[in-house]
């Protein structure tokens, strides 16, 4: 959504898929819908979209259309990536693998969560690493667990930052939250929206067998993505 408006585009509209769209035959889609309720000057589609009753129309058909009633006809050839077709199910894949520098080239733009930062237990202060707290929302695409480079923006500047997306095993805890270190950062971020944009994977989420060990690895985390966000 956030993306969406970026780009300008200033209205949405999710058709219902109901049972009478569902047997709608695609000229009375285009005729119907299309151009009585949408009025559309231009459509565009990718190679493999179908339309109408039992997926009757594709491309060709609506471009024989737009012809018949008046608007222009993109058919979108699909993007390749080493053989295979980029989609919405193949970047969210890897997204959920923790590849979310292939994801970001797949995409054109980075991959980024968004939240409001709360307060924390406190932990990451405790061990000399202050840290900021957001839950992930409900229905959000989850990325694999573990400890990501990321960009952290705010209203007020863009840091370096080390985040774990995760349970925090160590500490026995199990709700998933997005936990981040911000390095060129002091201040107060309670209550503020965050976006963080994640470059990349570092390593999984893991159990430590004690604080120090924790520790010594979240000063390891923490030079690496000095030396990834440079």
């Amino acid at each position: 959504e956030a993306y969406i408006r970026k780009q300008g585009i200033e209205e949405v509209y999710m058709l219902p898929f109901d049972g009478e769209m569902a047997v709608m035959p695609p000229e009375d889609f285009v005729r119907d819908i299309l151009i009585g309720q949408f009025n559309c000057g231009a459509v565009v589609c990718g190679e493999n979209y179908t339309f109408g009753a039992k997926g009757q129309g594709n491309g060709h058909l609506l471009e024989a259309l737009g012809k018949k009633y008046g608007f222009e006809c993109h058919v979108c050839f699909p993007v390749v990536h080493n053989g295979d077709t980029v989609s919405s199910t193949m970047i969210r894949n890897q997204i959920a693998m923790g590849n979310v520098a292939l994801a970001t080239r797949l995409l054109g733009h980075e991959y980024y969560i968004q939240g409001t930062v709360v307060h924390g237990r406190g932990i990451g202060r405790k061990l000399g690493f202050p840290t900021g707290n957001f839950e992930l929302q409900p229905g959000m695409l989850v990325p694999k667990f573990g400890v990501y480079a990321a960009w952290l923006r705010t209203d007020n500047g863009t840091y370096r930052t080390a985040i774990n997306i995760g349970i925090r095993p160590t500490f026995g805890l199990t709700t998933p939250v997005v936990e981040f270190n911000i390095l060129d950062f002091t201040g107060d971020l309670y209550d503020a929206d965050v976006e963080l944009s994640l470059v990349e994977f570092l390593r999984p989420e893991q159990t430590f067998p004690s604080k120090e060990a924790l520790v010594e690895q979240i000063a390891r985390d923490v030079e690496r993505v000095k030396e990834i966000l440079a």
